[in-house]
């Protein structure tokens, strides 16, 4: 099995989603080809996820929203031409990036698997709730600005036949009421118990310190949705 990653975010590590393809590269059987097609963040070694790994660094990316757009573009270049010298067995996109949007328009007959982990509906929603636009983070400012546009190609791309999954029955749920899908499957986000597992000698914190006052353990981008 040949698998075509298309990972807008990877190592150097940031974001859910690229936390997400590194440990599913890590995970995949020894037998299994990954090539993977990623923005430029600088160097940084992969050959430790498997034993099977290309990594193809395209375009540079130095901003949290404008990347994605050139990545695009890259994908369009570089996966068709990938698919004629290489031969690919599937496709494995993630949204809300639609890394392969532009690819929608090729005919590779290839099948596409997306991991869905958001939408940009969704994102725009959760924003809109939670902060203004001037105190949005340069991401949430551009999807204001640019959202219907951006919304015109998300109904786009799940118009498109592929496989579909979701990471939770309510990201299910909700694509099944906004995008009439059902070609989808729930497969949840995996816990590596090898690094996450409870130590009765570990204190995050001093509990004496703390013992009148609420505290909360927050993991991820600061930003108004979240």
């Amino acid at each position: 099995m040949k698998i075509c990653m298309l990972a807008p975010e990877f190592l150097p590590n940031w974001g859910g989603v690229g936390t997400y393809i590194v440990e599913l590269i890590k995970h995949l059987p020894e037998d299994f080809e990954i090539i993977v097609i990623t923005p430029d963040r600088g160097e940084a070694n992969a050959d430790y996820l498997h034993n099977n790994l290309k990594v193809i660094r395209t375009s540079k990316a130095g901003d949290t929203f404008i990347y994605n757009l050139k990545f695009q573009f890259s994908c369009l270049r570089k996966v068709p031409e990938l698919a004629k010298k290489e031969g690919v067995d599937v496709i494995h996109s993630h949204t809300a990036h639609m890394p392969d949007l532009l690819l929608s328009f090729k005919k590779l007959n290839i099948p596409v698997v997306t991991t869905v982990h958001s939408t940009i509906k969704l994102q725009r929603r959760g924003t809109k709730m939670a902060t203004s636009f001037w105190n949005a983070e340069f991401s949430e400012r551009m999807t204001y600005l640019l959202y219907p546009f951006l919304r015109s190609a998300e109904e786009f791309y799940f118009s498109r036949e592929r496989k579909y999954i979701t990471v939770s029955k309510w990201m299910k749920n909700y694509l099944e009421q906004e995008y009439n899908q059902d070609n989808m499957e729930v497969i949840y986000n995996s816990v590596d118990t090898d690094f996450f597992y409870k130590r009765k000698d570990f204190k995050f914190i001093d509990p004496d310190k703390y013992k009148d006052r609420e505290v909360i353990l927050y993991c991820g981008r600061l930003i108004g949705l979240k």
